[in-house]
């Protein structure tokens, strides 16, 4: 995958589960982003686009439905989020004094997403 532009990079792809579509960060001047593509490398589409927010780790559901991700807002502090596939309806899961981080699903899309957590004011790279 190429580079990102203006100082940026690509890292941390997902499939979707049927293989057309990849979820990614891309990481431009330190701010992370979550971007789809289709398989081709056409149609990309920035799903969390802020200025403020350090969005990545974007993993699919089963169902292909929905994208959950990890945010760290303005507090140092990362929480879990889960959004359609199409970056409408971002709803926030976890809100703790922990960083929560590292996104994933059940198999069967039933539960919602888990994450790993770290005490406050530590995070593992």
């Amino acid at each position: 995958m190429s580079s990102g532009g203006g100082g940026g990079y690509d890292e941390l792809f997902d499939w979707s589960p049927d293989g057309t579509m990849l979820a990614f960060d891309r990481i431009t001047d330190g701010v992370g982003s979550i971007f789809t593509m289709n398989a081709a490398g056409s149609n990309l589409h920035e799903l969390t686009p802020s200025q403020n927010d350090d969005d990545y780790w974007g993993v699919w559901s089963p169902d292909g439905k929905k994208i959950a991700f990890d945010r760290t807002a303005s507090s140092a502090f990362g929480d879990i989020w889960v959004m359609n596939a199409d970056g409408s309806k971002q709803k926030r899961l976890t809100s703790s004094p922990a960083n929560d981080f590292g996104s994933a699903w059940s198999p069967d899309a039933a539960g919602s997403p888990s994450s790993r957590t770290e005490p406050a004011g530590t995070r593992s790279t």
